[in-house]
């Protein structure tokens, strides 16, 4: 019975973090609806007209429309000239993150959410998405590092709360898991109702 408790733990754990890239990539996609090459076309010749800040921005939504396509090392390549003009620019080491996480090159994705973690402590989704990297990885206590520092930025999160209560099931702790499972159904999240059935 406990053995098939690990199997649907860890086949719960990856459909979630799976899930959840997934959900930030098409979250991204439906930001950039115009061709990478628009964007790139729009980057010849702005530094003299708006200035590197401007074009760096292009670059950025270039790198985006490129990973929305699933072209990651066009993706990279555009977030990289993006950072060369403007080295504090946040979103793009978290577009770079998530790109590296696609790309299963966890540490890669873990560093530039730290990297953007340094400009901006409060920046957005960056502690789940690193909660998710080091999950992958298989650093559970790292991700319920993580996970909870993206629960006191948004508490009402549900699905944050399902993957705590996963990577502390994983980890070999039940107590918190299932308190977190419970949490996320009281939120209204059927796949933190489905692990409490199953727990």
């Amino acid at each position: 019975m406990l053995r098939n408790g690990h199997r649907i733990i860890s086949f719960l754990i990856s459909a979630v973090l799976l899930g959840s890239l997934a959900g930030a990539t098409f979250a991204r996609n439906r930001i950039w609806h115009d061709t990478a090459s628009l964007w790139l076309n729009s980057a010849e010749g702005s530094a003299a007209k708006r200035g590197p800040d401007h074009v760096a921005f292009i670059f950025l939504g270039a790198g985006q429309k490129f990973a929305g396509d699933g072209q990651a090392r066009k993706a990279i390549e555009q977030f990289r000239k993006a950072l060369a003009l403007k080295p504090d620019l946040a979103e793009a080491y978290f577009d770079l993150g998530l790109v590296y996480g696609q790309l299963e090159q966890y540490d890669r994705a873990i560093e530039e959410f730290h990297r953007v973690l340094a400009l901006d402590p409060e920046y957005e989704g960056v502690h789940y998405a690193a909660g998710l990297a080091f999950a992958q990885k298989g650093e559970y206590d790292r991700a319920v590092e993580e996970f909870t520092g993206a629960i006191d930025a948004d508490p009402e999160f549900a699905q944050i709360y399902v993957n705590r209560g996963l990577a502390y099931a994983r980890s070999g702790k039940p107590g918190p898991a299932l308190s977190d499972f419970q949490k996320a159904c009281a939120l209204g999240d059927v796949q933190g109702c489905e692990a409490l059935k199953k727990n």
